[in-house]
Order: structure tokens, then C-alpha cells, then sequence
């Protein structure tokens, strides 16, 4: 029989976090709020949803506008696939500030408002009995929308939440922190330097914490170096590629490997991608 048992994981408590894009600081983006690692706490700008309901935990779903192409003579050759929408859903038990806002963020002390669904940044985090821990964190606000509650005299209220994931100009949808390796326990990712720029910086950020400048034209060893020598960095890292990208990197410890500063100048709008692999 294939497989093994303790790669299935019963996840024993999870708790969701929020944070308003207005709580951000100037000059910072949802990334510089992430912890450094995996066992880190989150900061105090992350906001509890309190108490959620296990059994209905995070229910998510994924939808594509999905196209068949035919031949004549043969049927289906080709499938187009766009418009994807990702959904996650999680049910709260109690009344707090934060199921407040979610719920009605209009709404004050003595009235109840008619209220558009909020945008926040979202984390979800589970945990195991023996001290795995996994971490979600929406790279983008997501439309969070109340679905109502239930409320009667033998059950504990029950408040339903229905949030929309959508992806960054670089279509990532999350960045990752876990005590769980992927697949062979590396990250496999393609770092690209877009749009042709002929001079400037740009930085690496592991954990949240970024690489010193390297120059548009650094090749793989140079990439490699920078990351090593960050106290984020966790585990072994591989890099491959000429001066100027693309670059190919596995990295064994805990991610998320993410694009820092972009400093690039000329060519046609510089930036820095980072794609995962499966």
C-alpha cells in the first residue's frame, strides 16, 4: 500500500486574523506585517476573529470559466480555462470587535447599518496537537461578505463568513509559512526580472526580511549569496541562472520567498516576479 500515515494531519485548533489595508503603516505593504518565521507571533496588528466553529471549518472552492475546443472528426482537443475565482469560508462563535466589523462595519453603538462587504488582508492558521503549524496570509484585501447567523436556545450562535481571494498583479494568491515541507521538502520557484532594465537594485525577501541590493545583472551565485546570508534563511538554497535572470531556486527551509525592494531603473516598467512550483 503507497502512502504514509503521518503526512495526514488532523488539525486541532485554527484561528483567523485580520488587517484593514487603513492599519498599515506608510511606506509598508501586508508583506512587512508578516512574522519572521513559522514560530513567530503575529503582530498587534493582526486582529482575532475569536472562536470558530470546527466542524464547518475552512471550506474552500475554486471556479474556472472553463472552454471546450473541438476538431472536426475528433471531439475535444483543447481546454481554455479563465475568470478563476477562489473562495474560503469559516464560521465564527462569538461577538467580538472583529466579527463586528466584518459583519457591519457601518454599524454604531445604537444602529445597525446597511454595510458593503469589507476588504481586509486575512490570515488562517492551523495547528496540530504535536505543535505543526500552517499559515495563510491573502496577499491582496479580500472581500469578506456575512452570510447571517443562527441563533436559537440549545446551540451556540453560529456567524458565517464568505471571503473572496483574489491574486496580486503577480497572480499569487498567499504567502506560506509552515512546519510542513512541500512535496520533497524544497521550494521550487522561478525568480524573472521583467521589462529589460538597464541599471538599478532589487531585493530578495525571506521571512519577511530582504536581501542587501543586487544589481540587475547579478547571475545565480550572486542571488544565492545574498539569501544565505540572511538570518531568515532556514535551510539550503540552490540557485541557477545567468546575469539577469531568470533564476531558478529551491530552497529547503521556511519560505515565504517573495520579490523586496525594486529599485531597477530604465527599460520598459523593471520588476520582479516569483512564481511556485507545484
Amino acid at each position: 500500500m503507497a502512502g504514509d500515515p503521518n503526512n495526514v494531519k488532523i488539525w486541532a485548533e485554527a484561528d483567523v486574523y485580520i488587517v484593514l489595508p487603513s492599519d498599515i503603516p506608510v511606506g509598508q505593504t501586508i508583506l512587512d506585517l508578516l512574522p519572521a518565521t513559522i514560530t513567530a507571533a503575529l503582530g498587534p496588528l493582526w486582529r482575532p476573529a475569536g472562536l470558530l466553529n470546527g466542524d464547518s471549518g475552512f471550506e474552500e472552492s475554486v471556479e474556472w470559466d472553463k472552454t471546450e475546443h473541438t476538431a472536426w472528426g475528433y471531439g475535444v482537443i483543447k481546454l481554455g480555462f479563465k475568470n478563476f475565482k477562489m473562495e474560503r469560508k469559516f464560521t465564527t462563535l462569538e461577538e467580538n470587535p472583529t466579527v463586528a466589523y466584518l459583519r457591519s462595519k457601518n454599524d454604531t453603538a445604537d444602529r445597525v447599518r446597511v454595510s458593503k462587504p469589507a476588504d481586509v488582508y486575512l490570515c488562517f492558521e492551523k495547528r496540530t496537537d504535536d505543535g505543526e503549524k500552517h499559515r495563510l496570509f491573502s496577499l491582496m484585501p479580500s472581500t469578506t461578505e456575512y452570510g447571517g447567523r443562527t441563533e436559537n436556545e440549545s446551540d451556540l450562535p453560529e456567524i458565517e463568513f464568505t471571503s473572496t481571494i483574489v491574486p496580486n498583479a503577480d497572480k499569487e494568491l498567499f504567502a506560506v509559512q509552515s512546519t510542513q515541507s512541500r512535496l520533497d521538502g524544497a521550494y521550487d520557484l522561478d525568480l524573472t526580472i521583467e521589462g529589460a532594465p538597464t541599471g538599478g537594485t532589487f531585493k530578495v525577501k525571506v521571512n519577511g526580511d530582504e536581501t542587501g541590493p543586487l544589481a540587475a545583472d547579478s547571475d545565480g551565485p550572486a542571488v544565492k549569496a545574498a539569501m544565505e546570508s540572511l538570518a531568515t534563511v532556514t535551510g539550503t538554497v540552490t540557485v541557477t541562472g545567468t546575469a539577469g535572470g531568470p533564476f531558478r531556486i529551491r530552497y529547503t527551509g521556511q519560505g515565504p520567498i517573495v520579490a523586496g525592494d525594486n529599485s531597477l531603473t530604465g527599460g520598459t516598467s523593471p520588476k520582479i516576479s516569483v512564481s511556485y512550483h507545484a
